[in-house]
């Protein structure tokens, strides 16, 4: 069952930005109009929805989520990212999810074809995959993550993806919880949504997209 369609989640901006409001545009998809961070929570549904109330929801340490991404170049060939996070704590509407007391993992596609995975606190990447030469940066493409206790699993255009960790190859990306060992340690409670970045050119370039969100209980990719 996709929990998006069912109707238990629905979708709330999250990420000041230094440009003022929250740049964002929602209706069937999810388009970024400004040029810094930006994104999105998925929030259960209650009988109170008062903007107090409306916290990204436990979605579960076990998922897959799935969705189509566009992550923008320009003339300039300045480089964008989009994609989804997950294990995050209960943002508020307006709430970043790097650093502070958040938690989790952000998976990137970037605009040259590369894909990152990026723990959001403390940040750092922590496996990567190379840029690819065709990549077409003006189209959607599907993305999709599973995520099984210690291991995610990434596949892109229905590929799986493989990714360097630690100078070694692997499609098993291991995950840490190197919040839990910070001074205030980070919260991970099971949050997802989708973020937006131009990260070494914040400022400069945004547009990045996204549609057809799928969440659904934990299974593995491509099979």
């Amino acid at each position: 069952m996709n929990d998006l369609q069912d109707g238990s989640y629905f979708i709330a901006a999250n990420s000041p930005s230094p440009e003022g409001p929250v740049h964002l545009r929602i209706d069937s998809e999810i388009q970024h109009t400004g040029t810094s961070f930006a994104g999105v929570h998925l929030v259960r549904r209650t009988a109170d929805c008062e903007l107090r109330s409306i916290r990204a929801g436990d979605a579960g340490q076990d998922l897959y989520f799935a969705m189509d991404v566009l992550a923008p170049t320009n003339e300039d060939h300045l480089e964008t990212q989009a994609g989804p996070y997950f294990r995050s704590r209960r943002a508020a509407p307006g709430d970043g999810i790097i650093g502070g007391t958040s938690a989790g993992f952000w998976v990137r596609l970037h605009s040259t074809g590369a894909v990152s995975v990026r723990r959001l606190n403390p940040s750092a990447i922590i496996a990567f995959a190379a840029p690819t030469e065709s990549f077409n940066a003006s189209a959607f493409h599907h993305l999709e993550i599973s995520a099984s206790g210690a291991v995610l699993q990434v596949a892109l255009d229905r590929r799986l993806v493989v990714f360097d960790q630690g100078g070694a190859m692997t499609s098993n990306v291991v995950l840490d919880r190197a919040w839990e060992e910070l001074p205030v340690p980070g919260t991970n409670a099971g949050t997802v949504g989708v973020y937006f970045g131009a990260e070494g050119n914040n400022a400069r370039i945004g547009g990045q997209r996204a549609k057809n969100l799928r969440l659904e209980k934990y299974r593995p990719l491509l099979q």
